[in-house]
This record gives C-alpha cells, sequence and structure tokens, in this order.
C-alpha cells in the first residue's frame, strides 16, 4: 500500500515539475525573443495542461508574441478571447485594451472606439476605463465623428475627474 501510495505521489510531483518546466521553458523563449518557437510551447502548453493555473497566462502571452509577429487578427482574437474566458482575471481589461489597439493597428478605427468604449461596459471600476475613453474619443475624432467624440468626452469629464486623462479630455471638450 505505501508503494502505491508512494507511486502516485511521486508520478503527481513528476507531471507538476514537468508542467513547470514546460511553462519557464515558454516564458524562456519569449524573454529571448524568439517568438515562432515561444508561440508554438505556449500553444502546446495550453493543450497540455488544459487544467493549470498557468493557461490564462500562457493564453494571454500568446496574444503578446502574435502582435511582435505583426498578426494583428489572430492577436486580437486571442486577446478577446482572454477577456471573455477569463473576465475576473486582472489581466482581461488590458486584454480588452489590445483587443481595441488591434483593430487601430489595421486601420479599423470605428470598431477601435467602439471596443475602448466597451472596456467601460466589461469592466466598469477598472483604473483602465479614463484611458481608454480618451482613446475612443481620439478614434472617434480621427474619424471626424464628433457627435461620439463629445458624448465619450463628457462620459469622461462627468465620470472620472480624478483621472490623468481629466485635464486633456475637459479640455478638448470645451473647444
Amino acid at each position: 500500500l505505501s508503494f502505491l501510495l508512494f507511486f502516485f505521489t511521486f508520478s503527481a510531483f513528476s507531471q507538476d515539475a514537468q508542467e513547470n518546466a514546460d511553462f519557464k521553458l515558454a516564458i524562456k523563449l519569449y524573454e529571448d525573443r524568439s517568438y515562432d518557437l515561444a508561440l508554438e510551447q505556449f500553444k502546446r502548453f495550453s493543450e497540455k495542461y488544459s487544467s493549470s493555473a498557468n493557461v490564462a497566462e500562457s493564453k494571454y502571452y500568446i496574444g503578446l508574441i502574435q502582435v511582435q509577429l505583426k498578426q494583428y487578427d489572430e492577436a486580437r482574437y486571442s486577446f478577446q478571447n482572454f477577456a471573455l474566458s477569463y473576465s475576473s482575471n486582472p489581466k482581461a481589461p488590458q486584454a480588452w485594451m489590445y483587443v481595441a489597439e488591434m483593430f487601430e493597428r489595421v486601420k479599423n478605427l470605428k470598431e477601435a472606439a467602439n471596443t475602448y468604449e466597451r472596456v467601460k461596459v466589461f469592466f466598469q471600476n477598472d483604473a483602465s476605463v479614463p484611458d481608454a475613453l480618451w482613446k475612443a474619443s481620439t478614434c472617434y475624432r480621427l474619424l471626424n465623428d464628433t457627435e461620439n467624440e463629445q458624448r465619450v468626452l463628457k462620459t469622461l469629464t462627468r465620470e472620472y475627474s480624478t483621472s490623468k486623462s481629466f485635464p486633456k479630455a475637459r479640455l478638448r471638450f470645451v473647444s
């Protein structure tokens, strides 16, 4: 009986050690800017250890790597899935900001503006909301959509008067 207990304990420990080694390898590849290899390693990790506590982190890194590889549509999809699947993760609001940034990178300013506004909808208490609203207003300005720009600036100045974005929003709102 003690042999079986030892075997199962050792087996579980071995599995955890391998999981940690695989995750650390993926991180190291990312830090070394071996993005193609890191992307494959993170994808393999997410599949092999689907119940791991590090899967969310792995999926976030996949999006970051896709940005580095200029795979903007894939990155947008990865970050959107991350933000929706792990909405309570502290990185979810930033992932949603990346979704909007990917729309900007492919010159889809209307979707970028809408997505920046969704940060407030999905993560209303997050510190990134004022910055997201500021970026939404900037996209609307570039689109010459004065009505939506003013609407967003009004929200920003009314609800986030203590944010870093407030002074510039106030200046733009009154002009």
